[in-house]
Order: structure tokens, then sequence, then C-alpha cells
């Protein structure tokens, strides 16, 4: 259904679920990420006018959601804590073409594959 071609290990799920307050924070520099992604590409593409129109709603939606996460860290007395960046993402990033087109298709993929993988982790902990 989300396009994976690999599915996470699944002993991934009950250790994340232990962990619960280290995945909240990492979540919450998912969210964070997703925005300042979104703001990047209307920078990069001011002249394509549907792309920013998406890119605006991609980014007041990312941030709402990094504002609900960034308050239940809060509720649990917790911190957001300095982003130790994602080796999945990094090494996703590696492959992205340098030129155009490309460049533009390339982003829009690997934001897209990290959007799948995270939703199939959050599946999977639900299941916990």
């Amino acid at each position: 259904m989300l396009g994976l071609k690999a599915a996470t290990n699944p002993e991934w799920a009950p250790i994340a679920a232990a962990h619960t307050n280290e995945i909240l924070i990492d979540h919450a520099h998912c969210e964070k990420k997703a925005a300042a992604f979104a703001m990047a590409m209307i920078q990069k593409y001011p002249q394509r006018s549907r792309l920013v129109t998406e890119m605006i709603e991609l980014a007041k939606e990312e941030l709402e959601h990094f504002e609900t996460v960034h308050r239940f860290i809060l509720q649990r007395g917790l911190a957001l804590s300095h982003d130790r960046g994602n080796t999945y993402a990094k090494q996703l990033h590696a492959h992205i073409s340098k030129t155009e087109p490309d460049h533009l298709l390339d982003l829009l993929i690997v934001g897209a594959l990290i959007e799948a993988r995270s939703c199939e982790r959050f599946s999977l902990l639900a299941e916990c």
C-alpha cells in the first residue's frame, strides 16, 4: 500500500515502544524537517505556482503536527533536544540528482519515501 520495497524489521516496534520519549522527540524533529522541506521547496522553485501552493499547505500542516508533538513533549516534562539526524534520510538524500529536472523529482520522491516509512512505523507502533 505504501510502495515501500522493504518492510521495517519487525523487531523495531517493540524496541521503539519501550522508548516512547525518544520516539516522540525524534518525531518532533521529523515534523519540523517536513515543514522546513516545504519552505525550502518554495524558496527553490518559486516559479512553479502549483508546487508553491501545495508546499504552503504542507508547511502549515507539518508545523501544526510539530506543535502538537511539541505539546506532548512538554506535557511529559521533557524538552526538545538537538536533532541527531537520521541515517535513513541521509542515505536517501545521497542519491538525489544534482541536475534538473531530476533534482526536483528526486526531492519529491525522497520526501514521499520518508513520509511512507514514518506512516509504516507508526502503524507498527499502534499494534504494540
